[in-house]
């Protein structure tokens, strides 16, 4: 399967979202949106690709292998793996951006994953009004206020795969209010999810609601340029609607992970290349001294914006780091 670069198509969100029964109306939108301010309407991007939703008929190409998919998992949000689901494989659950779907998340990184050996799951999340979300935290991306149980829905449908399967770690790799999510999940689930990749999101405002009870490894990977998921954060009360909760900055989340974590001193690493343009753009923070099968590290790419052009040695880096646990 060709590599897919998922491109941004903005959601323009036209009013804020207070609860239920005031939620605005989205309006799909072709152009980025400028950066937010207090007296701005920010937006929130859905990453697509040219990969067409799975069905149990529907095979995904990767690079060496071509995968039948079920639709077995899952309950009332079905899902099908993809790869081979030997002993020991690592489990990676894929979930999308706001407005996104599971079958964009595979295509932008399941060739990356099944030539790793991994098996792969790319759930959907809730779709209200045409667009899927995950209800992750205060500022994202329940604008409805439907209140889904999304951690308790993920989990369960990792358990489920792990009882009919004997794989062996489990990650999570989440784009944008999918990396919400898969902060909140690790956060309430570590005793589920070993290890996580956050791209271009943060952890709940309140700070404080993130205390694993198991050890996890935490990659946040976050554009220092990011106009909708804010590289410095911004305070509550602050933030333009929809994400009037706020949000901590890139630093901050990792510090607060490397913090509960048990972690130590904090060091810059040698810089990667994960985008294209060939130049080592992205500069790594990494914690010493984390307590055993924890782990905190933050990848800045500098000059990136909310989407990150990852190449494919790109994703493989990110890969190899879950691998490497």
């Amino acid at each position: 399967m060709p590599r897919v670069v998922p491109a941004l198509a903005l959601v323009a969100l036209t009013a804020a979202c207070v609860g239920p029964g005031t939620a605005p109306e989205p309006t799909p939108e072709s152009t980025p949106a400028p950066t937010a301010s207090p007296t701005t309407t920010t937006t929130l991007p859905a990453a697509t690709t040219t990969t067409p939703t799975t069905s149990p008929t529907t095979t995904i190409q990767a690079a060496t292998t071509t995968v039948p998919t079920t639709s077995s998992f899952g309950g009332d949000r079905p899902v099908g793996i993809l790869g081979d689901p030997t002993a020991g494989a690592t489990l990676l659950v894929l979930l999308h951006g706001f407005g996104d779907s599971g079958a964009g998340m595979a295509g932008a990184w399941g060739e990356a994953a099944l030539d790793a050996g991994m098996v792969v799951l790319a759930p959907d999340g809730t779709e209200v009004r045409g667009l899927r979300f995950w209800n992750a935290t205060s500022a994202c991306c329940d604008f409805a206020g439907t209140g889904v149980d999304d951690v308790g829905y993920l989990a369960d449908l990792i358990d489920e795969v792990r009882t009919t399967y004997d794989l062996g770690e489990v990650a999570v790799l989440g784009f944008s209010n999918g990396a919400f999510m898969a902060h909140r999940l690790a956060c309430e689930r570590s005793d589920t999810v070993d290890a996580i990749v956050a791209i271009a999101g943060a952890l709940d405002a309140d700070l404080d609601a993130c205390d694993p009870d198991a050890p996890v490894r935490v990659l946040s990977v976050h554009g220092d340029l990011d106009p909708v998921v804010r590289y410095a954060g911004v305070a509550p009360g602050e933030a333009p609607p929809p994400l009037n909760a706020g949000h901590p900055g890139a630093v901050e989340t990792i510090r607060h992970w490397a913090s509960v974590l048990g972690c130590g001193t904090e060091q810059a690493g040698d810089e990667l290349d994960l985008e294209v343009g060939g130049e080592d753009e992205t500069v790594p923070l990494r914690f010493e001294g984390c307590e055993a099968g924890s782990g905190a590290e933050l990848w800045t790419v500098r000059g990136a914006d909310h989407g990150i052009a990852f190449t494919g040695d790109g994703r493989r880096l990110v890969i190899d780091w879950i691998s490497s646990g």
